[in-house]
């Protein structure tokens, strides 16, 4: 039933709020496999409405990051709902409330992040993107939250330690990760501009949304005329035990004498070593 109506409501190009909320139906009882994902689904319809309920859509935001799994790494809806708050104030009308949330959406924010750029040798597809909207969501919320530092009785002292922690612990490491990023632009003729490595697959992905198609491979002749394998015999180098006894009948000289192995010493420390004699036997 739920699949049901999530597809009702995602076919609309403009989900009205009385047709999103519908899905609030499926919140209880808790699901593990579906209520988490009903209010992800519903902010993100929330964003195609003609008319923005900022504040439903903060709530079912601000839901997916204060009860997201501990190992989730996805920032995108953490700069959604701080976007909310910065755009519209007045989806929380106490100032105390927004600088609070703000706050709470850094620490969160920083944790992610530092998650994020610990494991370098996996590149998320919207890594750029993500970088870059954080890095200007994050300037923005630091100018708001000291605005409303006085009203949320923040001191300016205590201010200025805290702006200066998200400075050396966020900030400036989101800045040396987008110039890290900048280092990794590749000269392409995609479009015919400069594509960054990282978002080359942005191109097959848009294409591949607008044509489903399965393309059929195509036939190119690898060999186009006929080998005679005889030849090949003649001109191979054949292995030791096969030209050994042709070598045998053309030889003058034979060795008949007994074969001779080198023994070395006894390496182990409980082996009484012992030199071991070697002799020559001639044959009559």
């Amino acid at each position: 039933d739920y699949l049901k109506t999530l597809g009702k409501v995602a076919t609309s190009s403009t989900p009205e709020t009385e047709e999103i909320e519908q899905l609030n139906d499926f919140l209880e009882p808790y699901d593990p496999l579906v209520s988490y994902f009903v209010h992800v689904e519903s902010a993100a319809l929330h964003g195609r409405g003609t008319t923005v309920d900022a504040t439903t859509q903060l709530r079912h935001w601000l839901h997916t990051v204060y009860y997201g799994p501990t190992h989730d790494r996805s920032v995108r809806n953490i700069w959604s709902a701080m976007r909310l708050l910065l755009d519209h104030p007045h989806a929380v009308a106490s100032e105390v409330d927004r600088w609070s949330h703000l706050d709470g959406l850094l620490e969160v924010m920083e944790h992610r992040w530092n998650q994020r750029m610990s494991q370098r040798g996996q590149r998320l597809k919207y890594e750029p993107i993500d970088t870059e909207v954080s890095i200007q969501v994050i300037e923005d919320a630091l100018s708001e939250m000291e605005r409303l530092r006085t009203a949320a009785g923040v001191s300016e002292d205590d201010w200025s330690v805290r702006r200066e922690v998200v400075e050396q612990t966020l900030l400036r490491p989101l800045r040396v990760h987008r110039a890290r990023q900048a280092r990794q632009y590749a000269a392409s003729d995609v479009l015919g501009g400069r594509v960054p490595v990282d978002q080359i697959d942005l191109f097959t992905e848009f294409f591949e949304e607008r044509d489903d198609r399965v393309f059929a491979m195509q036939d190119h002749p690898v060999v186009e005329f006929g080998i005679d394998p005889g030849p090949q015999f003649c001109l191979d180098v054949a292995e030791v035990d096969e030209h050994a006894a042709v070598i045998n009948l053309v030889s003058f000289e034979d060795d008949d004498r007994t074969a001779v192995m080198a023994v070395e010493m006894a390496a182990l420390p409980l082996v009484v070593e012992e030199a071991v004699s070697v002799a020559e036997l001639d044959l009559l």
